[in-house]
């Protein structure tokens, strides 16, 4: 949920932003939501490369099936 709000601040900010004085501001809020980005995609990165390495099992074990091998 702090993600989300402060991205949304950030983008607030941005919409906001009438002058060169506010250009500072508008940094310091985006600064939580950019953090928040990274995690966020770093967090799907692993996510993604566990669901591969499940595929990858699960083709392994069936190929093992056909051969006729003991599945350990």
């Amino acid at each position: 949920m702090t993600q989300i709000t402060g991205f949304t601040h950030a983008l607030n900010g941005f919409k906001s932003m009438h002058s060169v004085l506010d250009y500072p501001l508008t940094l310091v809020a985006l600064a939580p939501a950019t953090y928040n980005a990274r995690l966020a995609s770093a967090i799907f990165q692993r996510g993604l490369r566990q669901r591969r390495q499940t595929v990858t099992d699960t083709l392994r074990t069936q190929a093992r099936l056909i051969d006729g091998t003991r599945v350990t």
